[in-house]
């Protein structure tokens, strides 16, 4: 059964794994420890084996143990960094907002891609994961940061797949960049981890066609106008103009 020892905040939170061989004797007795010491627990495998004639299934049981430790391994080494230094500051350096980068984007047609793997650093926009430190506002949140890289580490007892259980996020495609507003403690998770991508359900906004079908400025007479020009490195930001009126009266 699950064991708290009194006085202290050492949970034992799973039920133990007792392997057998074919004869019904046991050879193996291994269970995840947590301790809530910190921001983010840590933990640790408690285990025993007992040597048997059968090698193969000790030497299985001696391997699963192993695997184990090496996740939990990777698991506290993330949370003692978190627990002495904070949350680290995961945004890309070419963090953009949408809604300035791509004006009006949201009136362009869409379609739906579909599951992708998306890179994590080409999602570069969006909700508090792709924003400067000073802006998270209490972001991430520890408990579920803490499953998320449990799950996504599959570090279970039994060693389940658990990663592939994990939904993707939501995201949406303007040009070449990728924007999330929701699944920000996933897509933490798997930078703290250091993968390379994530899966991810993807829109797309048709953003060219728009700027080629419509003209983004302000009604002609009012004090400034703007229209959507390239800017450095290809993309679209809204240009100051005054007195905008003589030659772009058409919509």
């Amino acid at each position: 059964m699950p064991c708290f020892e009194a006085g202290s905040l050492t949970i034992l939170s799973f039920l133990p794994i007792k392997a057998k061989n074919f004869v019904g004797k046991e050879i193996a007795v291994y269970f995840l420890k947590w301790n809530y010491d910190g921001v983010l627990p840590t933990c640790s495998v408690v285990y025993e084996l007992e040597p048997y004639f059968d090698r193969i299934e000790f030497r299985k049981e001696e391997q699963k143990v192993q695997r184990l430790q090496e996740l939990c391994e990777v698991f506290n080494e993330i949370a003692e960094q978190i627990n002495q230094n904070g949350f680290p500051n995961l945004c890309p350096k070419n963090h953009k907002d949408p809604y300035e980068t791509y004006p009006l984007f949201h009136l362009a047609k869409c379609r739906h891609i579909g599951v992708v793997e998306v890179g994590c650093n080409a999602i570069v926009g969006g909700n508090w994961v792709n924003q400067p430190e000073a802006l998270r506002e209490g972001y991430p949140k520890p408990r579920k940061l803490r499953d998320l890289l449990v799950g996504y580490l599959n570090l279970n007892e039994e060693l389940k797949d658990t990663k592939s259980l994990i939904p993707p996020i939501p995201v949406y495609k303007i040009m070449d960049d990728y924007f999330c507003e929701e699944g920000n403690h996933r897509l933490y998770a798997t930078r703290l981890l250091g993968f390379k991508t994530i899966k991810a359900k993807v829109m797309e906004y048709d953003y060219i066609s728009f700027l080629k079908e419509t003209r983004l400025y302000r009604p002609a007479g009012s004090e400034s106008s703007y229209i959507a020009k390239p800017a450095e490195g290809g993309h679209f930001h809204c240009t100051k103009f005054l007195n905008f009126r003589q030659n772009n009266t058409r919509h």
